[in-house]
This record gives structure tokens, sequence and C-alpha cells, in this order.
């Protein structure tokens, strides 16, 4: 039971308590600024006809000074709202909300001759339950004051003992109504908030899933070739090399007729391994086709590109594999000039790693010298 009224006073997950306390700092800023011009400018139009109708204009001339002085602050607040202590954002609101209420209950209690309907005071109490998201301890502090300060200040305004105690009765359980309330709706927009949440998350994985081939992890065909633009446009704007390296396991089909698909799947996902191993955190590695790799190099020249084939190689060498087998691979390697075309420069690597793959396998053509790793 106690479990279960603390979820309710205070029900927003502790992974996302900050990016809810921001989201609700937004809505309430920008619901305040709307709020508090309203009021100034009713309280304006108060004031032109007090004299005809109220005779409250000390009233309403102290709720216009403070709005004044309020309504810059909620601008600024808005704007700055990430930069301010949210602990201040609150004083703020606070103090709004106080002075909202101390007006409604003087002009309830001055413009009514029957004090029992107060409808002023319980339609801005009911208007901020429903339309601003407070925290548990600001509105057990706002609708306490607004019903210690009612209860105050009616006898001074009703001299009749059984309309005071009636319309207190009333007003109260008004006020503990309305605080529920704005409980229920605060639970509400936390319910919601991490329901959202939770979707964009599963939105995330299930967009990372369509990227991702299910076997090795790796970039899939799209996200690589999309992310090979992506790097290649950056390089021509930034002015840096970037290089592609193509790779193609060496006789893979022989391994899958000799030992079965199984076998064949261990040795793609060890070899996946070994590349995201040997490769540095910027580079990019995806699983071009069936046994082919794409391999994109930002900030990495034709030279680069070729050392680090070097190194692929060797790595491999050492690689463990669940069956006896010697695996190894050939490369196109090719370093993107500013005036080709991607798909020209991804014809031009394909086209070094056939030229590899008919020069003898296990090598490297990058348009230089021939290579060949053992």
């Amino acid at each position: 039971m106690k479990k279960r009224m603390r979820s309710w006073l205070t029900p927003i997950p502790r992974n996302l308590r900050e990016a809810f306390q921001q989201e609700i700092t937004r809505i309430n800023l920008r619901r305040l600024i709307g709020i508090s011009i309203t009021l100034f400018f009713i309280a304006l139009v108060l004031l032109v006809f007090e004299d005809s109708f109220f005779h409250i204009g000390p009233v309403i001339f102290a709720f216009l000074i403070a709005s004044l002085l309020q309504i810059p602050l909620f601008f600024v607040a808005f704007r700055y709202r990430l930069k301010i202590k949210r602990s201040l954002i609150q004083a703020q609101t606070l103090v709004y909300l106080l002075s909202v209420i101390l007006f409604g209950i003087q002009l309830s209690l001055r413009l009514t001759t029957q004090p029992g309907l107060v409808p002023l005071f319980l339609i801005m109490n009911l208007a901020m339950a429903a339309i601003l998201y407070l925290d548990i301890q600001t509105s057990m502090l706002v609708f306490t004051f607004a019903a210690v300060l009612f209860t105050f200040l009616l006898p001074s305004f009703q001299s009749d003992a059984t309309l005071v105690f009636i319309t207190l009765i009333n007003v109260l359980i008004f006020i503990f109504m309305v605080w529920l309330l704005n409980r229920m709706i605060y639970r509400m927009k936390v319910d919601g908030f991490a329901l959202e949440r939770e979707l964009k998350e599963k939105d995330r994985v299930l967009s990372e899933m369509n990227q991702r081939d299910p076997l090795t992890g790796l970039d899939n065909h799209t996200s690589s070739f999309r992310k090979l633009y992506e790097e290649a446009a950056k390089a021509k704007r930034i002015g840096y090399p970037i290089s592609l390296i193509l790779c193609d396991i060496d006789d893979f089909k022989h391994i899958n007729d000799t030992f079965g698909h199984p076998a064949g799947d261990h040795v793609l996902l060890r070899i996946s391994q070994t590349i995201r191993a040997t490769l540095r955190t910027t580079d990019i590695v995806g699983r071009y086709g069936g046994e082919e790799f794409i391999l994109i190099l930002p900030d990495t020249d034709l030279d680069a590109a070729c050392i680090l084939s070097d190194r692929l190689s060797q790595a491999m060498t050492k690689t463990n594999y669940d069956v006896d087998v010697n695996v190894t691979m050939s490369k196109g390697i090719c370093q993107y000039d500013a005036g080709q075309s991607i798909d020209e420069w991804i014809r031009m690597t394909d086209r070094r790693l056939y030229e590899a793959k008919h020069n003898g396998k296990n090598r490297f053509e990058s348009g230089q010298a021939p290579h060949q790793r053992t």
C-alpha cells in the first residue's frame, strides 16, 4: 500500500526524471506566459470600470504591478530554461501562483454579495489544476495556501457564522477535489511521457535493426551506402582524404560446402569481429554482400588504407574458428577523388577487388604495385 501510494504521488521513473522535468518546465512556462498575459488584460479591464462597479482599485492595481514584473521574467525563464536553475523557475512559478490565488480570493470576497458562491476563486483554482503540471510539493503548497487563506479571510467579509461554516466546507471540499484532479492530470502526463519515450526507444531499436546485419551486427548494405555518401560529402566539404576497401572472403563457398552453413556463419561472425577490432572507432564497416565487407575510412589516404589492409590480413592469421580452415580475403582499395561520383568510386574499388581475385586471391589491389599477403 505504501509503495502504491508513493508511486501515485511521485511516479516518475528515475531514468526519465530529468527529461520529464525539462518537458513540463517548458510546457508550464509557455502556459504561464499565456495565463499571465490573459489575467493582466482582465485585471486591466476591471481597473477601467472599477470606479463604476467594484471599488476595489488597490487590489487590481497591486495585481497589475505584480504581473508587469512577472511576465518579462516568464519570457526570460522560457528562453533560458536550460541554463537557469530549475529551482529558481519553480520559485518564480510558485510566487506567481500564490499571487493569483490572493487576487482571486480578494475579488471573490469583495465582488460577491453572497460569499458562499465565490465563483472567481473556484474558477482560478480549477484553471490552475487543469492547465499546469505541478509536482506534488508545489501542488500541496499552492492549494493548501488557497484553503488556509480563504478560511482566514472569509469571516472578515461575512458575519453569519452558519453561512461561513457552510461556505468553508464547500470550498475546502472543492479545493481538495481540485488538488486530486491536478494529481490525476500530472500522473497521466507522466504515464504518457513514459509511454512516448518507450515507443521512441522501440522505434529506435527497430530502426537500428533495419540498418544492421542480423548475423554480424554490422551495418547492412543499405546503411553502409547511406553512410558512404554521408562520409564522402563530409570529406569533400572539410577537405580530408577518404578511402574505401571492399573485401571478399576467398573460397567461402568451399567453406560452406565442406563444413556446412553454420560453420560458414561462424566464420563470417569471427571475421566481422576481427575487422571491427582492427579498425579505428571513426572507421565504418558493413556487410556488403554474402561474404563481402565494405570498409569506409575517413581521413585516410591510399597509402594509409594499404597499411590498414596489411594489418587486417595479419590479424586474420591469428583469428581462431570453430573449424580447421585457413581463411583469407581479397581486397580492392581506392581513395575518393572529389571529381568523381560515388558510383564511379565504388565501381573502381570493385574492379580492383576483381583484379585481386583474378591475380591469385589473398591480396589487395590499389592501383599501385601488386600486393600479396599470405
